[in-house]
């Protein structure tokens, strides 16, 4: 066991970590929990048992390797710049402070492992509890919310990583449309012009106003209906011009029409159709639960690009989560055979396009990927999907936007509150990052779609299960 420090000073916290907290921090971690106060001082407690966690996934393909790499060869610079141990503590400036501590009583191997079993984590639960009951003054940090739920009930103070989350609320998250009501004269004029500026918007208080608390973004998509007689509708997206004035224009008309066998069945539909027929915006992210047609009108858009000639081939990846981000090398076959199964659910869509014989050709031009294997490509002038961004970490997701080359178009799918990766949540998945970090860039737009246009037994089944 590690000697404790000398804390008679007390103003000196432990911050025990989580091994989540470095699988998603990386390097980041080390210098996270510095006080902010210069009259407080922290330790944060590497336990041997986070270290036996990290083991476990020190050779992962992705990100979570590459963080505990990262994570691992930064502490091991500090002792060596530092001639010193973990054991007796790495001193990073005056307040800070990282050391190894694994102290608790033995008793709670019977206290506590009868209920939820030993793991490195609980392990490291079981340092923190030992600490609290000794009088000292700890925190468990951890963005775990079962870990946090077990600490808290033990009476452990527990505190989150925030700068993991890409908000603090899932319903924070932007959803880039809105609905707004507006003058029926507005709406007239909207028609005539084929757009209006937020500048005429302004002249109506009360639309003043709702742009004042909660201005519009580029790329935002709105349902405007007029504010006395409801039946009058129109469908708009905020732009800037090339004249510098941000207005709302019209949709594309091609989201009016069929593209193959396809046809939008409602406004939010339009919205993500013309976000993907747009050249100008190289980046859509669809969002939605299942059966809203996120993968089938990302096809339509490719199948619309390859015939008219603007991407010469397309590209499918996905993040493989079931054989925990290590690869895919035990599978049978070749790497496409290995992923198919995967990507299955996007083929099943192409044959909803178009004809057969076309959709054949289609099918010709398109090629697979894992998203664990992108480091390193250049994806020049192709349409990229990438579905299920969900299970992503942040940062895959910023691998796979900085592949994109010239010519090319990016268009995420996928739904926030479906996780399948056991170390990401609603706010912290790659998606929710994304999603966040891009809000009103002009090279960006951002659909939520919420209706099931599957089949009525789909919708039924994602209302009521």
């Amino acid at each position: 066991m590690s000697r404790l420090p000398q804390d008679v000073d007390k103003n000196l916290e432990y911050k025990v970590l989580d091994p989540y907290i470095v699988l998603h921090g990386g390097k980041k971690a080390v210098y996270a929990f510095k006080p902010t106060n210069p009259n407080k001082t922290n330790y944060v407690v590497l336990t041997p048992d986070l270290w036996t966690e990290l083991m476990k996934h020190q050779d992962d393909v992705g990100e979570f390797g590459r963080n505990v790499r990262e994570f691992s060869e930064e502490v091991k610079l500090l002792r060596e710049q530092r001639r010193t141990s973990l054991e007796e503590g790495i001193k990073i400036d005056e307040n800070y402070h990282l050391v190894s501590i694994r102290e608790y009583n033995p008793g709670l191997d019977r206290e506590v492992d009868p209920r939820v079993g030993s793991t490195p984590q609980t392990r490291t639960f079981k340092t923190a509890l030992t600490l609290h009951r000794k009088g000292k003054k700890v925190e468990l940090i951890t963005n775990n919310p079962t870990l946090a739920n077990l600490a808290n009930s033990y009476g452990v103070p527990v505190s989150e990583w925030k700068d993991l989350k890409s908000v603090q609320d899932p319903s924070q998250i932007y959803r880039g449309r809105r609905d707004l009501l507006m003058p029926e004269d507005f709406i007239d004029a909207f028609y005539a012009g084929g757009r209006i500026t937020l500048e005429e918007l302004a002249c109506d208080p009360e639309l003043e106003a709702i742009m004042r608390d909660n201005p519009f973004v580029r790329n935002e998509y709105f349902f405007i209906q007029g504010r006395t007689k409801r039946d009058v509708s129109a469908l708009g997206r905020c732009v800037r011009t090339n004249d510098g004035q941000d207005v709302l224009q019209k949709l594309n008309p091609l989201t009016e029409d069929k593209i193959g066998r396809i046809e939008c069945v409602d406004y939010e539909q339009r919205f993500a159709m013309d976000a993907l027929l747009d050249p100008a915006i190289p980046l859509v992210i669809l969002t939605g639960s299942a059966g809203t047609g996120k993968t089938l009108l990302a096809m339509t858009a490719a199948y619309f690009g390859w015939k008219h000639e603007w991407f010469k081939k397309a590209l499918i990846s996905k993040p493989i989560v079931d054989s925990g981000r290590k690869g895919i090398g035990f599978l049978p076959g070749s790497k496409e055979e290995k992923i198919l199964p995967w990507v299955a659910p996007v083929f099943d869509n192409l044959g909803l396009i178009s004809s057969e014989k076309d959709v054949e050709l289609f099918k010709g031009i398109i090629e697979v990927e894992a998203s664990a294997f992108l480091r390193g490509r250049n994806f020049p002038n192709l349409f990229f999907l990438l579905d299920e961004g969900q299970n992503c970490t942040r940062g895959e997701m910023k691998t796979v936007v900085t592949r994109m080359a010239k010519g090319s178009k990016l268009v995420v799918t996928g739904d926030t509150s479906q996780i399948d990766d056991p170390y990401l949540d609603e706010t912290t998945n790659g998606l929710s990052h994304l999603i966040q970090a891009t809000r009103g860039q002009e090279l960006v737009a951002t659909v939520h779609l919420k209706n099931c246009k599957r089949s009525p037994l789909a919708d039924m089944g994602a209302k009521l299960l």
